[in-house]
């Protein structure tokens, strides 16, 4: 939409919109006076969503003319809902307009935080003007918990912005160990000796003792190195499965550890998230009230000066007389 003369009253100036602490009254005065000089500031933003025209930028604008005692002001109409006034607000004066306390700054940051917490750190420090560690500080002092503490992060890809898990983002996968191997080196070699002796006699039955007593003893250690052999198999075979079901049990405990941390993780973010939304409403709502008695007061203190120098132009005492005697010049006239 392009510009437009909007009355006053039609302007939703809503306080909790505003991207400052408090409205800086030295600076209000300066623009009424500016005003009543015939000076022209700049046009206010606005976003209408065909009900409400919601003051986005120019509060301090919108206060002066109202003191200056205008009826109308010149506006740049967009069309948005009341939550993307605020978006503009909250970016509004970063590069330009009256300088930015770090109580503005605080503030516009946690407006950011309170209604786009799933905009990532960059991004928000982009939008208010500051550094991403400066939001990252503000999130954790607000939520307990980093951006990066969070499974779920905004991120954009073709110019469309999504949720991401990123619970395994650099993170590598667990190696397992190789199972044991099994080495044998069980080779057995059974010489057997057969010597036929030519001479009869004690020395050669001594001697077929001997080779008998020999190869009883060869054939007893093969027995035995074959089944410690096998029965060595059988228990590195064992241990295998073993270590394997073990690592399956293990991945699945630390796979379901994972997801019990993140669900503790998502329900605690989203109650903080709620109670510091909260308070942040209620601390928006008390300034809102307290700004807006500070205007009546300073608007009250206005008018009744302008009516004190009305009094003694006219020459009468008292302000219901200004009328009756604005009526006699009339008359007179």
């Amino acid at each position: 939409m392009p510009y437009k003369l909007l009355k006053l009253a039609q302007i939703n100036a809503d306080s909790a919109l505003q991207s400052r602490v408090r409205i800086d009254e030295t600076i209000v005065a300066e623009y009424a006076q500016a005003l009543s000089e015939g000076a022209k500031l700049p046009a206010l933003t606005v976003f209408f969503d065909t009900a409400t025209y919601w003051l986005a930028d120019g509060f301090h604008r919108l206060a002066a003319a109202r003191l200056a005692g205008g009826f109308e002001v010149e506006v740049d109409v967009r069309s948005g809902s009341r939550r993307e006034a605020l978006l503009h607000s909250l970016g509004a004066n970063a590069a330009h307009g009256l300088r930015r306390t770090n109580e503005d700054k605080r503030k516009a940051i946690n407006g950011m935080l309170a209604d786009f917490s799933d905009w990532s750190d960059k991004r928000i420090a982009k939008h208010v003007g500051v550094s991403d560690k400066t939001v990252a500080t503000r999130r954790a002092a607000i939520f307990g918990i980093s951006e990066d503490a969070s499974p779920a992060r905004t991120v954009e890809r073709g110019g469309r912005a999504y949720l991401q898990d990123t619970t395994n983002i650099g993170k590598r996968p667990a190696i397992q160990p190789a199972p044991p191997s099994v080495e044998s080196d069980a080779t057995t070699q059974v010489v057997e000796q057969r010597v036929k002796s030519e001479n009869a006699g004690v020395g050669s039955h001594s001697t077929q003792v001997e080779i008998d007593s020999g190869a009883a003893y060869a054939n007893s250690r093969v027995s035995r190195d074959e089944y410690s052999s096998a029965a060595a198999s059988e228990d590195t075979q064992s241990d295998d499965d073993v270590w394997t079901e073990n690592a399956s049990l293990r991945d699945r405990v630390s796979a379901l550890n994972r997801q019990i941390d993140s669900l503790k993780e998502t329900d605690r973010g989203a109650e903080i998230h709620r109670l510091s939304q909260l308070v942040l409403n209620l601390e928006n709502r008390d300034h809102a009230a307290s700004e807006k008695l500070k205007q009546q007061e300073k608007q009250l203190k206005w008018f009744g000066s302008r009516f004190a120098d009305l009094r003694k132009l006219l020459n009468v005492k008292y302000d219901r007389d200004v009328v009756t005697a604005v009526n006699q010049l009339k008359v007179a006239k």
